[in-house]
């Protein structure tokens, strides 16, 4: 089934970005990759100031970080897009050729990057691991999309996106905790998943979440 849920994520992300021509793809491949990562990068922040926001809020603490990530890369990407077709009111034009093999490689590009963010947020949804990544040392899908966009998260937290250990920006608070990897001893930064935990982390707490009659706690 997920197969398919995601041949049909690819396909119809291509399909509807296709149509829009080179250069519409290219601004919107950019602000994908941006919103995506800033998504992906202070979704956990997110989610810790909304469950503190109410008492209410907080007992869908099981859902909060996948609404979470999903709601700032919706507000981020419509934010970006808006900018940048303001700014480009007037688009590039291209001979055929380019603009059909432009198009055609951005959309495919944009469909596999979209398809990696998605399998990447599913590991937080409230989804039984019967349902998706049921062993977590075997690749979702045989390649791994998921483990791919993890990986540019957690190179990306040390350079672009990076943050210090004690910083208290996008709501973070208190020092810095896991386990730091013998690469990053040296660095003063907040490394996403540094020992490739997130996975295994993720498949436990859905295993956790299945066994509850309720996503809301306390009742």
């Amino acid at each position: 089934m997920f197969y398919l849920v995601a041949i049909a994520i690819f396909a119809i992300v291509v399909a509807a970005n296709w149509w829009l021509g080179l250069w519409s793809n290219l601004l919107s491949l950019v602000n994908f990759l941006l919103a995506s990562l800033l998504a992906s990068s202070i979704y956990e922040n997110v989610a810790s100031l909304l469950a503190g926001a109410s008492p209410t809020i907080k007992s869908y603490d099981y859902l909060l970080e996948f609404i979470s990530v999903w709601l700032i890369f919706f507000l981020t990407f419509g934010i970006l897009r808006g900018v940048t077709e303001f700014l480009s009111a007037y688009r590039l034009q291209f001979d055929n050729v380019t603009e059909l093999i432009g198009r055609s490689l951005l959309s495919a590009w944009l469909g596999f990057a979209f398809l990696q963010f998605a399998c990447f947020t599913f590991h937080l949804a409230p989804i039984a691991p019967s349902d998706y990544a049921v062993n977590p040392k075997e690749s979702v899908l045989g390649f791994g999309p998921d483990r791919m966009w993890l990986s540019l998260i957690q190179s990306r937290s040390r350079g672009a996106l990076s943050a210090g250990k004690d910083s208290t920006q996008f709501g973070l608070a208190g020092k810095y905790d896991l386990p730091i990897h013998p690469d990053d001893t040296k660095l003063n930064a907040r490394v996403f998943d540094p020992n490739g935990q997130f996975i295994f982390r993720q498949t436990q707490r859905r295993k956790d979440l299945a066994g509850y009659p309720t996503l809301r706690k306390g009742s």
